[in-house]
């Protein structure tokens, strides 16, 4: 598995699936069986991210986006499909770093 920030949006999401169907059941110590997960599939309503896989969950995310995940954008909205992990944290870095270019620009 790629451990290094994704350069695009279709990598972040191609990235985020295959973790999500090859990676993510390997770390269950319980031997739960994994339906196939796809872009739209409800992670928390069925039962694929509970209270445990989470934290390996957002581990992953903040490897992906080479960023710490703010207290305050771990919250179950973000985490509920694979397509919202990619809106929230692919827009979160994408206005991290556009803040980082105004404060560049403003400093030169």
């Amino acid at each position: 598995m790629n451990t290094t920030p994704s350069s695009s949006l279709a990598d972040f999401e191609t990235n985020l699936l295959i973790f999500l169907n090859q990676v993510l059941p390997g770390l269950d110590r319980r031997g739960r069986s994994y339906p196939w997960i796809e872009s739209t599939t409800l992670l928390f309503e069925t039962g694929i991210v509970d209270s445990l896989s989470i934290l390996h969950l957002i581990a992953f995310i903040e490897d992906q986006i080479g960023r710490s995940i703010p207290d305050q954008m771990i919250i179950p909205p973000n985490f509920s499909s694979p397509n919202a992990i990619v809106q929230a944290f692919w827009s979160f870095l994408a206005n991290e770093n556009l803040a980082n270019q105004n404060r560049i620009s403003i400093t030169n």
